[in-house]
């Protein structure tokens, strides 16, 4: 990765908040980053946690409580309290700060909750995270913490033992690693279930993507993120979306490095419901919910649209080899129907075809098949599964 990556980074793309945070002097081993909406209770819980694991007192955790000013008077009212129960009775001067002594943590919190630094409309967690990752970066780079990696995480978890020690030692290629975590259900029975649900789904479709042999075979849940500072700069901080930044902050880093999915003790993840965010866990539960009370089956992916994800990866292998588009087309074409003319359909409609020669005609060898796979990113992966279900490949309900 060039020299100064994380310099113009800072410089050119990092939110406001890093020229004035206050930090002193304070050194630390490590830094987390955690974005807060309406978690009054679950911050402090997770805070209380994280204080207990082993190395927590050499650990700097950014917290962002937000809102954005349309924001419901429920969720302004949960920030205040989130906010003081933070802060306790720290003064506050208004800076949009607070650095204090949580439970025993080092806790720095910024205030993008109260009137007149709500976050921007049309832009929400991502840019809670973001402005959390941008102040983790500038202190990597300041040199008041000493391990480049920025540990990304919710205020609804709670972080093993280890939680510290589990991306030491990790390969110089690799640029994220995803932490293991588990639901933890709540609610009632039918909340239960749609839990245990959703996580079958969510599982189906990494484990389908590791079957067929795509590099993008890994879960996106932003609680489960650590980024290496430099992959971090590289692709320019995270997204700053309402919702989804995690997909899409995962779908640039696997281009900058590997990401690595690590065994051992999980993050746990509250399985409860909400609609803070038009999509994700919180959204997902609902709809479940939803469908087990009008006894309907949750859609699930059918095995095929694996296969024929397999089918293209396998045959943009040999196109490497032999960079010869009619082949490629016929390779696709050759998959027995309905599969094969879904899986063409689906891909001559994405540009696949178009995009595979122009690329052959400008690069070759390993320098092909990299530009195959980052065209085919997560995105396009997840285009393609959805195209085939929506072409008829998709089983039908249970």
């Amino acid at each position: 990765m060039k020299r100064g990556t994380v310099e113009k980074y800072l410089k050119g793309y990092a939110e406001a908040e890093i020229q004035t945070m206050p930090v002193g002097r304070g050194r630390w081993k490590y830094v987390v980053c955690i974005p807060a909406c309406a978690e009054s209770g679950s911050l402090m819980e997770t805070l209380q946690v994280m204080a207990k694991v082993r190395h927590a007192e050499s650990a700097l955790v950014v917290v962002v409580i937000n809102a954005r000013q349309s924001a419901s008077q429920r969720v302004h009212e949960s920030n205040a309290e989130t906010w003081h129960e933070v802060v306790g009775d720290t003064p506050y001067d208004g800076s949009g700060f607070a650095h204090v002594t949580r439970t025993g943590l080092d806790v720095l919190a910024v205030d993008r909750w109260s009137a007149g630094r709500w976050l921007p409309e049309k832009q929400g967690v991502g840019l809670a995270r973001k402005i959390a990752g941008d102040i983790a970066l500038a202190l990597i780079q300041r040199g008041h913490i000493e391990h480049d990696w920025i540990r990304c995480t919710d205020a609804d978890v709670r972080v093993p033992d280890d939680f510290f020690e589990q991306i030491h030692d990790v390969s110089s290629d690799v640029s994220t690693v995803i932490a293991p975590f588990i639901h933890v259900p709540e609610g009632d029975k039918a909340q239960q279930t749609a839990m245990a649900v959703y996580d079958e789904y969510l599982q189906s479709y990494v484990d389908g993507l590791r079957a067929a042999g795509s590099p993008y075979a890994f879960h996106t849940i932003g609680s489960l993120i650590s980024i290496r500072a430099q992959s971090y700069a590289a692709v320019r901080g995270i997204p700053r979306r309402e919702a989804g930044e995690d997909f899409y902050l995962l779908n640039k880093l696997a281009k900058v490095g590997r990401v690595v999915s690590l065994a051992g003790n999980p993050i746990q993840i509250r399985g409860r419901l909400s609609d803070r965010v038009p999509f994700g866990t919180g959204a997902a539960l609902h709809q479940i919910c939803d469908a087990l009370e009008r006894n309907e089956s949750y859609r699930s992916y059918d095995p095929r649209v694996f296969d024929g994800l397999a089918h293209w990866l396998s045959a943009l292998d040999q196109f490497v080899v032999h960079s010869d588009a009619a082949r490629l087309q016929r390779s696709v074409k050759a998959l027995e129907d309905p599969l094969g003319s879904a899986l063409f359909q689906t891909l001559e409609s994405m540009g696949a075809f178009t995009s595979a020669e122009q690329a052959s005609r400008q690069v070759s060898g390993i320098q092909l098949r990299r530009r195959l796979m980052e065209w085919n990113d997560a995105f396009r992966t997840l285009k393609l599964i959805h195209g085939l279900r929506d072409k008829g490949i998709d089983q039908p309900p249970q």
